[in-house]
């Protein structure tokens, strides 16, 4: 749960940043690259020259300030527009194209009028750029028509128009693909922060199933360890009952070492406890703890799962140390049974609590094994009794 609210947490967090990097990406970025400025340089030096020709060819004094004063406005627009783009400066070179075109200089002025509408196709969504555009292009027929009249050729009307839909089109098309382009680029971030989150849940994850084998498996062995060299110190035992006891605790190191590299190869996927080990299980804790005990095992339990059969033990392995740790006992049951659709495993221990509860207790056993209900689906609860205490697992059989 930690793990799952931790990625929430992360990933909630990398995609503020994915949204805030989108919303300083801005398609006009585009008009400003190294290969767009040389293009609109080019075509403004063009313009330049058309105009220039124009005057030089049939000179008329009457507007050759009219047509100076747009040409400058032209130039200075295009080029903020093209450096360091700003929306007065698109208005500028719309309304000096336009002015040249009603001065006579339709080349020059459509070339201006196609760049704007290259520049609303680039920067305002499809809406706002198809209304804008029809609007420029239509006050720029209008002022064409009002120059020349019907010395305009309709090849020449609608070969304009056609260019001014063209470069509409390039503008849609260039916007797209900045779009595209940098929604590729989010993509790669969540899935890299996905990835790198997934990694990090399952090393979090392995660390706990570590622990839980660590624990379930050496804390039975070396609590009775304890328990037996407890006794052996008190002195209150006759020189043969303290050389039992001592051998006692020598075997139980040695069946320590021995899980030891159980829980190896636990780890590693080599093996799983069986609950063919429950009866030998249940054998060790009367003989060490002088508590008898009654074992129900209900048939077909063999044919469960290896998960769930290891979380059956394990569990009843726990109880057991608690039982140990934690309580005088009289006796212990341990019910293992089928109900619809479940398996459950029943640990009574019939006694009373210690006083003084050993310091030695770590108190993880019962997280673990809530830990390991929950991994496979179940439900594990934990009852204080008039005669002691219960612990009740229940897992899925499918």
């Amino acid at each position: 749960m930690v793990a799952f609210l931790d990625a929430r947490t992360y990933n909630s967090t990398r995609t503020g940043a994915v949204h805030e990097m989108q919303a300083r990406t801005t398609t006009v970025n585009v008009i400003t690259g190294a290969r767009w400025r040389g293009f609109s340089v080019v075509a403004l030096l063009t313009a330049f020259a058309v105009i220039a020709g124009r005057e030089l060819e049939s000179p008329d004094p009457s507007r050759l300030a009219a047509v100076a004063i747009c040409t400058a406005v032209l130039a200075v627009g295009w080029l903020v527009a093209t450096f360091r783009f700003a929306w007065w400066a698109g208005v500028a070179v719309a309304a000096s194209s336009i002015g040249l075109i009603a001065l006579g200089h339709f080349l020059s002025g459509s070339a201006g009028i196609t760049a704007v509408i290259l520049a609303l196709g680039l920067t305002l969504p499809r809406r706002p750029a198809v209304a804008t555009a029809v609007l420029v292009a239509a006050v720029a027929s209008v002022a064409l028509i009002a120059s020349l009249g019907a010395a305009v050729p309709a090849v020449h009307a609608l070969f304009i128009a056609a260019f001014w839909i063209l470069a509409f089109l390039l503008g849609r098309y260039v916007r797209f693909a900045q779009q595209a382009k940098a929604q590729a680029e989010q993509l790669l971030v969540l899935v890299e922060s996905i990835r790198s989150e997934r990694e990090r849940s399952a090393a979090l994850q392995e660390r706990a199933r570590i622990a839980r084998e660590i624990h379930d498996i050496l804390a039975d062995t070396l609590s009775a360890l304890v328990l037996q060299l407890e006794r052996a110190r008190s002195g209150s035992s006759s020189d043969l009952q303290q050389t039992a006891l001592i051998e006692d605790a020598q075997r139980l190191a040695r069946q320590g070492l021995s899980e030891v590299g159980d829980a190896v190869a636990t780890l590693r996927g080599e093996s799983t406890p069986a609950l063919a080990l429950l009866p030998r299980l249940l054998h060790d804790f009367e003989r060490q703890t002088g508590t008898p005990y009654v074992l129900s095992v209900a048939e077909g339990s063999a044919a469960l799962p290896s998960e769930t059969q290891a979380a059956i033990y394990r569990v009843a392995q726990e109880a057991l140390t608690n039982v140990r740790r934690h309580t005088i006992s009289r006796r212990v049951d341990v019910d293992l049974r089928f109900t619809p659709g479940e398996v459950e495993l029943l640990v009574e221990n019939h006694g009373r609590p210690l006083e003084r509860e050993r310091r030695d207790s770590n108190g993880h056993g019962l997280e673990g094994m809530r830990e390991r209900a929950s991994l496979l689906g179940g439900d594990l609860d934990t009852n204080a009794t008039g005669d002691g205490f219960t612990v009740r697992l229940t897992l899925p059989t499918r």
